[in-house]
């Protein structure tokens, strides 16, 4: 390329407005398959990331053969809905998979996959795992071949949800592992997805996955809750408190930063530093579920303070809310459920945004849970999606317009 070439190109690489990583998840339930044909009704849709969960395990671990029919993962949201927790074989059609591939085709949506949850991970099953890390990042491996090849899109990233709240050292029961050692090396062995075939988000062929993907490295995040992402403030405010365990009555106090309940409150800030820099791209810190967790003052006070604190990356860290209620939609006969606890609405939930971005702290993003729920929820839009994204703040992304 010439110089002048070369100038032309620099000029007309320019900045968009481009809004912070927004990220939705799709978890299909029998009350998700009613949905009409999201071709149509959910073209528009303004998630740029879409998060699709469950890759399940048994309760037991039991399903651990390398071969990938019989994996310890399938997919959870599946086209019949029929896999049972002891089923391990299953199809790996993902509902509504051919919107999900236009949009990452004709849309650069990325789309990823969540592993834990609820979908079967308990104590013991992360146990085994922790056995054999390497060969539970080949089993997703194995996994993601399974489902591009059934669907039609490329997988561009693993998200790990992780919640064995006891091996993060959280509450009065004594653990039976480290679960912040296994988490620290689940995402530095997880990188091996990145080169030789791990989804197709470099753009790239990748290895035996195929694929172009979207542009981009293949993604990995995770989907801590709030009290693992405790700020040294925070824990100071509740002084001599009592732990008390998440979930208990409103009428129990409770300080979720409280030092007596562990170190587990600064869970995610060690596993961050000890996974080292670019092993995890971005957290989707869970603002909900958990008593006391859930208030915009929470929310804003603890993303300010640990940007003050500097122990962790706050760019790295995305505001997660529940798109609904647990309770009857506003879609007649569709019973939304998104989260006990921590609702918002979407005016209220876009202005904790926008405040967290005026104190000048550095957002990645914003995330919620689940598009299915949310669009029936919201009489057939997506409310709290696009107040979100119009409160997240611009980033400079180059378009990249390279002469010939």
């Amino acid at each position: 390329m010439s110089s002048a070439a070369a100038l032309l190109a620099l000029a007309l690489t320019v900045a968009s407005a481009s809004a912070g990583r927004l990220v939705g998840y799709y978890n299909a339930n029998p009350n998700s398959f009613g949905v009409p044909d999201p071709a149509v009704t959910w073209a528009a849709q303004p998630y740029d990331t879409i998060i699709l969960g469950f890759l399940m395990n048994t309760p037991d671990g039991s399903c651990t053969s390398a071969d990938p029919e019989h994996s310890l993962l399938s997919l959870g949201n599946l086209k019949d809905g029929s896999v049972a927790w002891g089923d391990c074989k299953g199809s790996w059609k993902v509902q509504n998979g051919a919107f999900f591939a236009a949009q990452q085709a004709q849309r650069g949506v990325k789309i990823m996959l969540a592993v834990g949850g609820g979908a079967g991970y308990y104590s013991q099953v992360w146990q085994a795992i922790g056995q054999d890390v390497d060969g539970f990042v080949a089993r997703i491996r194995a996994t993601i071949t399974k489902i591009e090849a059934s669907n039609g899109f490329v997988v561009d990233g693993i998200d790990l949800d992780y919640e064995d709240n006891d091996a993060l050292g959280y509450g009065p029961v004594t653990p039976q592992y480290d679960g912040v050692d296994l988490v620290v090396r689940l995402s530095k062995a997880l990188t091996a997805l990145r080169g030789g075939g791990g989804g197709g988000g470099s753009g790239q062929a990748s290895g035996a996955l195929g694929g172009t993907g979207t542009p981009g490295r293949f993604l990995l995040s995770h989907a801590p809750q709030g009290m693992f992402l405790c700020s040294k403030k925070a824990i100071a405010a509740c002084g001599d408190a009592a732990c008390v365990v998440p979930g208990d009555g409103a009428s129990t106090p409770h300080c979720p930063c409280a030092a007596a309940c562990g170190a587990g409150t600064r869970a995610y800030i060690e596993i961050m530093a000890r996974a080292g820099a670019g092993a995890i791209d971005f957290l989707n810190v869970q603002y909900y579920n958990t008593r006391h967790i859930g208030s915009v003052d929470f929310a804003v006070g603890e993303l300010t303070a640990l940007h003050e604190e500097g122990d962790v990356d706050t760019g790295a860290l995305l505001f997660g809310k529940p798109s609904c209620l647990n309770v009857t939609s506003k879609s007649a006969g569709f019973v939304a459920k998104c989260a006990n606890y921590g609702y918002l609405e979407p005016s209220a939930a876009a202005a904790a945004v926008r405040a967290v971005v005026a104190a000048g702290v550095p957002l990645g993003g914003a995330m919620t849970w689940q598009l299915a729920n949310e669009w029936a929820y919201f009489n057939g839009s997506f409310a709290m999606g696009n107040a979100l994204k119009a409160a997240l703040p611009p980033t400079s992304e180059a378009l990249m317009l390279v002469p010939e």
